[in-house]
């Protein structure tokens, strides 16, 4: 009899796991604000390369922005392939019939380390562009982007 009930719990706790998973990679599937204000795929590179074309820099110095924008652009379709990758093999181990538990939260860890790697990537750019910008250029460009968020907030 007690079996019967640790087995019960046991399966309650593992289908619960297994929703929270479902609806976190479903979650995380969608694109966000596709196509909504700028804010689709590629977006926060876009508007960070038109604001630092607005700025008065030197022909050396805009190359030198150009490759990194670059790189920045390969890394994140690299990036963006593997997560699309890791969360179709997370689809694929909840649509077994009985997913085991271990996996299922490995592939969740998969997950979270790439979207980690994706935040270091924006933040490897930020401040290698400004390495190569002097302190008013940055000044300048960080009060472009300040200002787009003050006009953001203000609008809703």
């Amino acid at each position: 009899m007690r079996n019967n009930w640790m087995m019960g719990a046991a399966g309650a706790v593992l289908a619960l796991v297994v929703v929270a998973l479902l609806g976190a990679s479903t979650a995380f599937s969608k694109p966000r604000h596709a196509g909504c204000h700028g804010h689709g795929k590629g977006a926060h590179l876009d508007r960070l390369e038109a604001k630092l074309a607005e700025l008065e820099l030197d022909v050396e110095t805009r190359a030198a922005v150009a490759r990194v924008l670059e790189q920045a652009r390969t890394e994140r379709e690299t990036r963006r392939d593997e997560m699309r990758d890791a969360r179709r093999a997370l689809d694929e181990l909840l649509d077994q019939e009985q997913p085991a538990l271990e996996p299922v939260l490995a592939q969740a860890d998969a997950i979270g380390a790439l979207e980690t790697e994706a935040h270091k990537s924006k933040l490897r750019t930020m401040l290698e562009l400004r390495s190569l910008l002097g302190a008013e250029q940055w000044q300048a460009l960080k009060g472009k982007r300040s200002h787009g968020r003050g006009e953001r907030m203000e609008k809703s």
